[in-house]
């Protein structure tokens, strides 16, 4: 294994990838997400859209997949605002009175 290693780190991604490919060996990149908004070939499939956003100007987010041909689907906004739910999660949800989440509040926590 540490053999391997040290072969991959002296070369770019592109030169190990035509070296195993002439070879027939599988490779594929691990994206990181710089990589994933920088590809284009992302881009052109707009895999990431960029929502306008009330609370933050506009957001990145992962477009719809798969995109059908009669029935594309579409991203309509970004979500609530943070905390939009708590009441309904905290009070209905969890049986949280307004005491405990005034208490939850005002410690940060919602």
């Amino acid at each position: 294994m540490d053999a391997v290693t040290e072969w991959i780190a002296g070369q770019t991604y592109e030169e190990v990838s035509a070296r195993c490919a002439a070879c027939g060996v599988p490779i594929s990149a691990i994206y990181s997400m710089k990589d994933i908004f920088e590809d284009p070939q992302y881009k052109a499939r707009n895999d990431i859209l960029e929502i306008p956003c009330e609370e933050f100007g506009s957001v990145k987010m992962p477009g719809i997949f798969p995109v059908l041909s009669e029935t594309p689907g579409e991203v309509k906004w970004a979500g609530p605002k943070i905390g939009a739910h708590n009441r309904e999660i905290y009070g209905g949800l969890l049986g949280k009175n307004e005491e405990e989440l005034r208490a939850l509040a005002e410690a940060g926590a919602i």
